[in-house]
């Protein structure tokens, strides 16, 4: 099954915000600072779910996305899974389940007007 292509130099991480901790009691408000982003590459040696050596920096506490430009300016072609991570005052949350994508660069289009004479 072919994975999703998704523009690295347009393309963006989403995700819903929790609402609940891990025991089921309602976050608090100011609870979350921020999230993190993780991404992986499907073919690097040793790529492993739950192991991201790709990562933003901190978004703010009410982001809902983040622009894979964002995350690092050197993504090259190849199938990744990204995956976030919840920063709160009491520490990091576990990751999110993985999306697995196949990141593009966009191409140029063909030239036009072509003729012969």
């Amino acid at each position: 099954m072919a994975l999703p292509q998704v523009s690295l130099t347009a393309g963006k991480v989403s995700w819903t915000p929790p609402t609940t901790n891990d025991d089921g009691s309602p976050l608090t408000a100011g609870e979350v600072t921020g999230y993190i982003v993780g991404l992986r590459s499907l073919t690097a040696a040793g790529s492993a779910a739950g192991t991201y050596p790709i990562q933003s920096a901190p978004t703010s506490a009410t982001a809902v996305s983040e622009a894979l430009s964002a995350i690092t300016a050197n993504l090259k072609p190849d199938d990744y899974a990204v995956s976030a991570q919840t920063q709160s005052t009491l520490g990091p949350s576990l990751w999110s389940t993985e999306f697995q994508f196949t990141g593009v660069l966009p191409k140029p289009n063909p030239p036009t007007d072509t003729s012969a004479a």
